[in-house]
């Protein structure tokens, strides 16, 4: 069992304009506040006071609501830190190994994800987080996601794509649950004639797909509209045409695609504009004072949080939450998960 240390981490940064330019090189695989708020050196990060915050602070920072967090830790298992318990302290799901992108369940009750390599075909599974044996979805496939549309729940899921082929050489599937279990109500059925790795956003009205190139995609418009790079623009006016990865759509019913930009200095968030017919920049997430490196960013089950991966020059992974805010600026942020874990994939489960 991992255990927490007792003193919290929290970056809280003031709006700090970017002049570095709008694109990256290289390849991989509302406002908010804290009540104690702390500056952090440039050496400090590399230190062993670097600490994870406690149970009671994490949920401070989220406002008293309850919440769930998954994350795989480096031994590829997925372990669970459950807020609504006591005392709350992470738990192995399973011994299972390298396990790749869990997602929980608009309920908190189910997760879905995926084993095998993160650069090639995968197993994707189904499986309630209060034990059970877990429900095969489907092989040689990529990642899943949950979605509700018009009262029915599905898991979401694509094709693996290589990666330079944009999600060409793959199709996107749902399938139908009997609401709040991972028994399967129905067939798979082809939503998309590309893989999108991004997933839907809550109720499958969009999809988005990242890599060498963004897209997005209006599930069910009369003309099947696919909004491609040239549809991104940033926040100066310019085309974004920067190479991205890890793509997240949020958990509402907007047309919102979070990214990280390689090479790992922002995370951005591009919002589907229709008197522009655009998808256009609105939030720029750099990097805090200390760190050096996004990684794995993730939306929460709350378009007000996500989470990800932060590195300093220690190369070390820590896991952090943060707040969803727009503009350009270092988000705040709260360190949840330490470098002796190793975490990586992670979701966050926050009550409505």
């Amino acid at each position: 069992m991992t255990s927490f240390a007792c003193r919290a981490f929290v970056i809280i940064a003031a709006l700090n304009l970017c002049a570095c330019g709008s694109s990256g090189t290289g390849e991989d695989d509302g406002t908010g506040s804290s009540s104690e708020p702390s500056t952090q050196s440039e050496n400090q990060a590399d230190t062993d006071t670097y600490t994870p915050a406690t149970p009671d602070e994490i949920t401070q920072f989220l406002g008293g609501k309850p919440a769930v967090l998954l994350f795989v830790d480096a031994g590829g298992r997925i372990e669970v830190l459950d807020l609504r318990e006591e005392s709350p302290a992470p738990q192995l799901l399973s011994t299972e190994a390298s396990c790749i992108n869990p997602i929980v369940s608009p309920d908190g009750s189910r997760v879905i994800y995926s084993r095998g390599q993160a650069n090639g075909p995968k197993q994707i599974f189904l499986r309630a987080l209060s034990g059970g044996d877990p429900a095969l979805v489907a092989n040689e496939v990529d990642v899943g996601y949950f979605a509700v549309e018009q009262g029915v729940e599905y898991v979401v899921y694509s094709d693996w794509s290589e990666k330079t082929q944009n999600g060409a050489d793959g199709k996107t599937y749902r399938r139908a649950l009997t609401y709040g279990t991972t028994t399967f109500s129905g067939q798979a059925e082809e939503i998309h004639a590309r893989a999108m790795d991004a997933g839907p956003n809550r109720d499958l009205s969009w999809l988005g797909q990242v890599y060498d190139n963004m897209f997005a995609f209006e599930v069910g418009s009369a003309v099947d509209l696919e909004y491609a790079t040239d549809k991104f623009v940033l926040m100066g006016g310019e085309a974004a045409t920067h190479q991205t990865c890890n793509g997240s759509m949020a958990p509402d019913t907007t047309a919102r695609l979070m990214t990280l930009v390689i090479p790992h200095d922002w995370v951005r968030i591009f919002t589907y504009t229709a008197q522009a017919d655009r998808f256009e920049e609105t939030s720029r997430f750099e990097l805090p004072t200390g760190l050096k490196e996004w990684e794995y960013p993730e939306w929460s089950t709350s378009a007000d949080y996500f989470t990800a991966v932060l590195r300093a020059s220690d190369r070390k992974n820590r896991l952090f939450i943060g707040k969803v805010e727009l503009g350009e600026l270092a988000p705040a942020l709260i360190e949840v998960v330490g470098r002796e874990v190793g975490p990586s994939y992670s979701h966050l489960w926050v009550a409505q």
